[in-house]
C-alpha cells in the first residue's frame, strides 16, 4: 500500500502514522504543499489518500474532487478528530470512499488500511464465530485462538485438516466463541461458510454468524454517524423518527432475530468479542436484549435499543480525554467523562429521538450503583431501576468477558461473581443472573 496524507489534523496524523509506516514523509500539511502536489504529482501513484480539514480555505469536498481528478484509481478517505462539519453520508456522496471520525472510528480505519496493505500478509487476523465452523468438515484455511494474556495468535487447526468434534468440544469447554483467521484467508472462510449453509438447505439470503456480526457492527457505526452528523438546528421530528426506525430495524434484523427459546445459545455466541466502540455497543445491545428475555426484566426490544445508544454521549467528550485510560485522566477530565450518560440523553433529545421512557432511564442510569457510589447522579437503592440495572449488567458483562490484549478473559460465572462482589447491582439481581449460567 502506498498512502498519501493531505491536510490531516495533528491527532489524526499521529494515529495514521501508527498504522502506515512512512506516512510522515508523505504528508501534505498546508496550502503550499497542496499546490505543489497539484502541479507536480508523485511519480508513484498512491493507492490510498487520507484527507483532513486542516488546510486553510480548503473545503473537504473540494479536496476530494481534486484528489479524484489527480488519482482516479486511488481510495480517497476523509479522516478527522473534529465533529464540526462531519457528515458521513454527504462526504461519501461527494467523492470520498469513506469517512472516519476518530477516535470512534479508530478500529474501522485500522482494519481498512490493513486490508489495503497486500504486502503485509498474515500480520492481522479477523475474528470468526465458532458456530460457523462445522464439526467433521475439512478446512481450507488456518484457524487460531487468541491468548490475550500473551497477546499471541496460536495455530489451533491448519488448512487441510479435519475439524472434528473433539476440537469443537475443547473450545466450548473453555468458553471460546470466536476463532481467528488471517486476513488473506478470509475469502476461503467466506466460501466455506457459504458451502456449509448450502448443504444445510439454507436460502441464498442466509448469512453466517460471522457476517451477521460484522453487518451489525457496521450498522451501529452508521447509526452513530447519522446522529453525530445532524446539527442541533437541522434536526427534525422526521429525522428522529427515521433514526428510531433504523434502530428498531437493527434490533429486529441482527439482535432479536432468532427464536426467544434460543436466547441462551445466542448469548454464548456473542461472548468473547473484541472491544472497539461499535462492537461494544452491538454486544451490550445483544446482551441487554437477551438478559431481558432470560431474567424477564423490561421489554427485550427496548433494552436492546438502550444498549445501542448507551454510550452515544462519548461522542461529546474531547478526543484527548476519551483516548486516555481512567488512571491517566485529571479529576476535571474524569468528571467530564462521567457526564457521558447525560450527554447521551442530551444528544437524543437534540436529535429528536422519541423512545420509551424505560430506554432513556436505563441509558441515564447505566453507570449508577445500588450503593449510591455511581454516576452521574449518585442515586441508590430502589431509585436505580431494574431496566437500568439490566443495562449496567450487560455493559459490565461485555467489558469483563471480551477479548482484550494483556488481560485474562473471564468466564460468564467469573464475570458475574466479579459484578456481585463489586456491589454495583442489587444482590438479588446478580444472584438471579448467576442462576442462568450452569456452574463450571
Amino acid at each position: 500500500m502506498i498512502a498519501l496524507a493531505v491536510g490531516l489534523d495533528a491527532s489524526s496524523q499521529i494515529f495514521c502514522e501508527s498504522i502506515v509506516p512512512g506516512l510522515k514523509s508523505n504528508h501534505v500539511p498546508d496550502e503550499g504543499g497542496f499546490e505543489k502536489l497539484l502541479s507536480a504529482p508523485p511519480e508513484i501513484t498512491p493507492t490510498v489518500i487520507l484527507c483532513g480539514n486542516s488546510i486553510k480555505d480548503m473545503a473537504p469536498l473540494e479536496m476530494a474532487q481534486s484528489m479524484r481528478n489527480l488519482f482516479p484509481h486511488a481510495r480517497v478517505l476523509y479522516v478527522t478528530h473534529q465533529r464540526e462539519g462531519f457528515d458521513k453520508k454527504d462526504l461519501i456522496k461527494n467523492g470520498f470512499n469513506d469517512a472516519f471520525l476518530l477516535p470512534l472510528d479508530n478500529e474501522f480505519l485500522r482494519e481498512f488500511l490493513e486490508n489495503q496493505d497486500t504486502s503485509a500478509s498474515g500480520k492481522s487476523f479477523r475474528p470468526v464465530k465458532l458456530i460457523d465452523i462445522k464439526a467433521g468438515t475439512e478446512l481450507k484455511f488456518d484457524v487460531r485462538v487468541f491468548l490475550p494474556q500473551n497477546k499471541k495468535y496460536v495455530l489451533f487447526s491448519g488448512g487441510g485438516e479435519s475439524f472434528d468434534q473433539s476440537r469443537v468440544d475443547r473450545l466450548k469447554k473453555h468458553r471460546v466463541g470466536s476463532l481467528f483467521v488471517a486476513k488473506e484467508q478470509m475469502p476461503q472462510f467466506a466460501a466455506y461458510t457459504a458451502e456449509c449453509l448450502a448443504k444445510l438447505g439454507k436460502p441464498d439470503t442466509e448469512i453466517s454468524e460471522t457476517e451477521r456480526t460484522e453487518r451489525l457492527r457496521s450498522s451501529v457505526r452508521d447509526l452513530f454517524s447519522e446522529v453525530v452528523s445532524l446539527t442541533r438546528s437541522g434536526a427534525t421530528i422526521e429525522n428522529g423518527r427515521e433514526i428510531v426506525a433504523d434502530m428498531e430495524l437493527v434490533v429486529k434484523t441482527f439482535i432479536l432475530n432468532s427464536s426467544p427459546a434460543d436466547w441462551f445459545l445466542k448469548l454464548q455466541n456473542t461472548m468473547g468479542s473484541t472491544g472497539d466502540t461499535y462492537s461494544h455497543a452491538a454486544n451490550v445491545s445483544t446482551f441487554a436484549g437477551l438478559f431481558s428475555i432470560g431474567l424477564q426484566v423490561g421489554k427485550p426490544e427496548e433494552m436492546a435499543m438502550a444498549g445501542l445508544f448507551h454510550d452515544l454521549g462519548l461522542a461529546e467528550i474531547p478526543p484527548q480525554t476519551l483516548e486516555k485510560q481512567e488512571s491517566e485522566r485529571t479529576p476535571e477530565e474524569q468528571g467530564l467523562y462521567q457526564k457521558h450518560p447525560e450527554y447521551s440523553i442530551d444528544v437524543m433529545m437534540a436529535r429528536k429521538l422519541i423512545v420509551p421512557q424505560a430506554v432513556t432511564t436505563a441509558i441515564l442510569q447505566h453507570h449508577e450503583r445500588w450503593d449510591g457510589k455511581g454516576y452521574p447522579k449518585g442515586i441508590a437503592g430502589a431509585k436505580f431501576t431494574p431496566e437500568a440495572q439490566l443495562l449496567s449488567l450487560a455493559n459490565q458483562f461485555d467489558n469483563l468477558t471480551r477479548i482484550e490484549p494483556g488481560k485474562k478473559r473471564m468466564s460468564p460465572q467469573e464475570a458475574l461473581q466479579t459484578i456481585q462482589k463489586g456491589g454495583s447491582l442489587a444482590p438479588e439481581f446478580t444472584k438471579k443472573a448467576q442462576s442462568i449460567f450452569p456452574l463450571e
